[in-house]
């Protein structure tokens, strides 16, 4: 089973875009023509918590403008997800919502 855990800001303009980059590891962004605003992404990691969160509140994002993000991709089609610690962490500091995807082998 493979997955990945990513912290998502679904409502930037262009100059917090670009802000999100420079101050936090491993994020990125991309513009989203249909919502016309930028969706940035930083994987979840126990050391992207503290520039996040300074990130977070300089930017004065709502909590209903982000997510926590699981994508899993499972060699079976049943199969137990360990959710690592880090997103609980992540709720106690911004209790947004979980958005989940799960694939399993043999559906294309």
């Amino acid at each position: 089973m493979n997955f990945d855990v990513s912290f998502r800001l679904l409502k930037l303009n262009k100059l917090q875009a670009h802000t999100l980059e420079r101050e936090v590891p491993r994020s990125s962004f991309k513009y989203v023509d249909s919502k016309s605003c930028y969706v940035g992404v930083i994987p979840l990691t126990e050391d992207i918590f503290d520039p996040l969160m300074i990130f977070f509140e300089r930017q004065q994002i709502n909590i209903a403008d982000c997510d926590i993000f699981l994508s899993v991709f499972s060699g079976k089609d049943t199969d137990i997800i360990d959710v690592p610690s880090s997103v609980n962490r992540m709720l106690k500091h911004i209790n947004c919502k979980l958005v989940f995807s799960y694939t399993a082998a043999g559906n294309d």
